[in-house]
């Protein structure tokens, strides 16, 4: 965990906060260290689909993705 994660949960949660908030950064960097290949895999299968190869399928979905959730409401 870098120093500006610390910085920044220490700065928004009480002390009392911060052991979860932390537990949760963990936990959430462990499974996507853990799922994203085996997505990344899954979408390679898609090589040759619409005539664009596996990479290019994982570029447009994992950005797709990251649109829609930072998309403002």
């Amino acid at each position: 965990m870098s120093d500006a994660t610390f910085l920044s949960i220490t700065m928004w949660y009480r002390r009392h906060e911060c052991g979860l908030r932390m537990a949760i950064f963990f936990s959430a960097a462990t499974a996507a260290g853990a799922f994203g290949g085996l997505l990344a895999r899954g979408i390679v299968e898609l090589d040759g689909t619409r005539g664009l190869s596996g990479w290019a399928w994982i570029f447009i979905i994992e950005g797709a993705v990251t649109l829609a959730v930072g998309k403002p409401r």
